[in-house]
């Protein structure tokens, strides 16, 4: 049996893909939040947990609930190539 020692070529690729995704909550307070105290409610709700709600109390003392509502997917997404070399369209 004859060994096959054919060399084969390798092409290889670094491409990159970005789209927007936009997740969403909605943050319920008994008081008016500042952009910094609602970013916190966002950042420190756990989303892996579905659309539970979640008492958290902020750095400044404030209470919220923060409920993950779900993420578009974006549809625009954008394609890079990084490295490597493509053969000419026909």
């Amino acid at each position: 049996m004859e060994s096959n020692n054919m060399k084969i070529d390798k092409h290889t690729y670094h491409v990159g893909e970005a789209s927007m995704d936009e997740r969403h909550w909605t943050i319920s307070s008994t008081r008016l939040l500042t952009q910094e105290e609602i970013n916190d409610a966002f950042c420190n709700a756990d989303f892996e947990i579905g659309n539970k709600p979640q008492n958290i109390i902020l750095d400044t003392g404030a209470e919220v609930t923060v409920v993950f509502d779900g993420v578009e997917f974006g549809d625009n997404a954008q394609v890079k190539l990084y490295d490597g070399e493509l053969r000419e369209e026909e």
